[in-house]
């Protein structure tokens, strides 16, 4: 997983996982164990990781973006 690599942590809380950018902010993104549609549910990921700060705090390297 991208993400992972990129220093988020994805962690299993009740019935679902969440991902937890390593940003300043702490952004969360929920992730279904079973999506009804898991293509749309993995772009809504992307997106909702997209929007977070470019630089973490954590290495200070600009994450890649797609495109």
């Amino acid at each position: 997983m991208e993400l992972v690599r990129d220093g988020w942590r994805l962690e299993k809380q009740g019935h679902g996982w969440y991902l937890y950018c390593p940003c300043p902010e702490r952004g969360v993104i929920m992730v279904a164990s079973t999506p009804k549609n898991p293509e749309g549910h993995a772009r809504a990921i992307e997106r909702q990781a997209a929007r977070r700060p470019d630089r973490h705090a954590l290495d200070a390297r600009p994450r890649p973006r797609k495109g």
